[in-house]
């Protein structure tokens, strides 16, 4: 085997629990893939050196993560790397994890071929889960999310599946990010430590009122369990984000939005896009036909997608599709 094929969702998450190190639920919360935008990365073995074909950013991305798998595996071979297909960074559509685990596994399965690491090897020689394991347990399994947090006894996060009739519809300002890299690290060794009650309501939230109203595919109330989730995090966040929704135009959208009667709308991780749930299509048509393109002097991008409720994919050249949780 001398190249393969990895497609990924993305990851939404609507905001860390941050109690303190040790105590229930710390780094726990909620999430959810969505089949689209994703990473579509074609890897194969290179003759000399390793060759990106990408944009500069993600070729020193790309760069960076080699450079560390190989302290990790030193017989990782050169490659070539295609990206296909990108998942915008620091969007909060966890794109980071998400291209770094598809890429490990595409580098160990080319290494060592027939060979089966676990989950959690894949994710320790990847780097990710510093804090959320919702991006790389979502890689592998999809679904809607639970993450207990670092100090659970149980298996950390629980996937659970998401009716395929609804619809999720992401919208972002064009030409903007949320926070990341070292303002992140560094507010994150600052943190405040979120209130007793405030972590308290998210655990019941995340743990019993989103996965009993989604296993009973009741969209009403798991709308408005998520709005609850996302608007009482992002309080929490306002003191950094400057807002429950870090970004003036999607304050806008989403203000408009609830005053039509839409529920659900959160922000995944620092944004700056938002998520707006749907109970199908037509609903979905029906929202988006009340989103402007322009809000505030600001270009908005928005996109209809549905709930990944498997893996990632990796293909070989015979087209064998294997789901993520066996890709490597």
């Amino acid at each position: 085997m001398n190249s393969l094929r990895v497609s990924t969702g993305a990851r939404l998450h609507f905001g860390l629990i941050l109690t303190a190190s040790g105590r229930a639920h710390h780094y726990g919360g909620v999430g959810l893939m969505v089949r689209s935008p994703g990473w579509d990365v074609e890897v194969s073995r290179s003759v000399d050196t390793d060759r990106f074909d990408a944009e500069p950013s993600t070729r020193q991305r790309l760069s960076r993560l080699l450079r560390n798998l190989r302290s990790c595996d030193p017989v990782i071979p050169p490659l070539q790397i295609r990206i296909r297909r990108v998942l915008p960074a620091h969007t909060g559509l966890g794109s980071g994890t998400q291209l770094s685990i598809a890429i490990t596994c595409a580098a160990v399965a080319l290494t060592h071929p027939g060979s089966t690491p676990a989950a959690e090897q894949i994710v320790g020689m990847s780097g990710r889960s510093e804090r959320s394991a919702i991006g790389s347990a979502g890689f592998f399994e999809g679904g809607f999310l639970v993450d207990r947090g670092t100090a659970s006894n149980s298996p950390r996060v629980e996937s659970l599946q998401v009716p395929i009739a609804w619809r999720f519809l992401l919208l972002r300002p064009v030409a903007h990010q949320g926070m990341s890299g070292v303002e992140e690290t560094q507010w994150f060794d600052k943190r405040p430590e979120m209130p007793v009650a405030t972590a308290e309501i998210l655990a019941t939230l995340a743990t019993q009122r989103l996965p009993e109203t989604l296993q009973r595919e009741d969209f009403v109330g798991w709308a408005s369990a998520i709005e609850e989730y996302g608007d009482l995090a992002g309080g929490f966040y306002a003191a950094v984000q400057e807002h429950i929704i870090s970004h003036p135009a999607m304050r806008t959208v989403a203000r408009q939005l609830r005053d039509a009667g839409v529920r659900g709308i959160a922000q995944s991780s620092w944004g700056p896009g938002i998520c707006i749930p749907a109970s199908d299509d037509d609903h979905a048509a029906w929202i988006a036909a009340r989103i402007p393109a322009v809000v505030d002097g600001h270009s908005l991008e928005f996109q209809l997608t549905s709930a990944l409720n498997a893996g990632a994919t990796i293909s070989y050249p015979a087209d064998d599709i294997t789901p993520g949780g066996t890709l490597c």
